[in-house]
């Protein structure tokens, strides 16, 4: 497993994405200590959600529910 770890940036919620691009598996930890992995979530939507300009708004609009 090779994990890639991708910025995140100043959120108040989020304090790490680390995606898997063997397992197509993205682990995020929050600032409070809860950790939960996303299954079957491609490596450009990882992308696109870390470079986004809001976490949060990303996680909200086109994450959230999906995986």
């Amino acid at each position: 497993m090779a994990l890639i770890n991708y910025s995140t940036g100043s959120s108040s919620a989020l304090a790490r994405i680390d995606y898997d691009d063997e397992e197509e598996a993205c682990y995020i930890t929050f600032q409070d200590g809860r950790s939960y992995t996303l299954q079957g979530i491609p490596q450009i939507e990882v992308e696109r959600w870390a470079n986004s300009g809001s976490i949060g708004g990303y996680w909200n609009a086109n994450l959230r529910g999906r995986y």
